[in-house]
């Protein structure tokens, strides 16, 4: 049974340095859906009053 092991110094330090390097918030990916939303919801109401 393999049991969870803390990462070494060197490791924790790559790790580190990926995380400051990535993007956390993904902001592109919340608007873009945001504005897909909006615009299946409009497209549907233009298309409901003909």
């Amino acid at each position: 049974m393999k049991t969870n092991v803390l990462p070494s110094d060197k490791s924790s330090s790559k790790t580190r340095e990926y995380l400051d390097r990535v993007n956390h918030a993904p902001y592109f990916t919340i608007i873009a859906s945001a504005m897909g939303i909006f615009c299946l919801f409009t497209l549907i109401l233009v298309a409901g009053v003909f």
